[in-house]
């Protein structure tokens, strides 16, 4: 009979660091998207004040200008929410584990990165063309997190953990 006792297991649903980065990182992605879209918005306002001046803020071409702006606000602000809310959605489903959103967030990276190269060759402000290539380097760098040796262990683990709760429950 031996006396010594084995080593204490990891929890089997511990997230490792990989993970923990790359949920925090897409936090930060949330955070550049919100903060692009803002100053995009606020643009927007002082391009709108300055037509409607030069518009004689009277009937006309003012009100268009309204009009367009009003419609420019309302889907920038809907595109605004679905970014930061498909950013956190994506921290939330890799944080707990699904190995489905770490694919789901890799095409969504890819398909950034073409939108990026081909805004490359588009008029920007300096402020927005570091903000979006701060936003693809973040973006790279959840994607190389997500796709780590630990991380795919930690997918597998949660899959494993599902399956057996669900026999289990099921």
């Amino acid at each position: 009979m031996s006396t010594s006792r084995p080593a204490p297991a990891v929890p089997r649903n511990a997230r490792p660091r990989s993970i923990t980065a790359a949920v925090w990182l897409m936090v930060l992605g949330a955070t550049i998207s919100l903060t692009g879209s803002v100053l995009s918005l606020l643009r927007v306002a002082e391009t709108t004040a300055e037509l409607e001046q030069d518009a004689g803020f009277g009937p006309g071409p003012g009100e268009e200008v309204g009009a367009t702006t009003g419609l420019s606000v309302a889907v920038g602000l809907t595109l605004t929410a679905l970014l930061v809310g498909t950013w956190l959605l994506m921290a939330l489903l890799n944080a707990r584990g699904y190995a489905w959103a770490r694919g789901v967030a890799t095409v969504l990276f890819c398909g950034y990165a073409l939108l990026y190269v081909i805004g490359l060759g588009q008029a920007a402000t300096a402020l927005s063309l570091v903000l979006d290539t701060g936003q693809l380097l973040v973006g790279l760098a959840v994607v190389v997190l997500l796709w780590r040796g630990e991380s795919t262990l930690f997918y597998d683990t949660q899959a494993d953990l599902r399956r057996r709760h669900s026999r289990q429950n099921g």
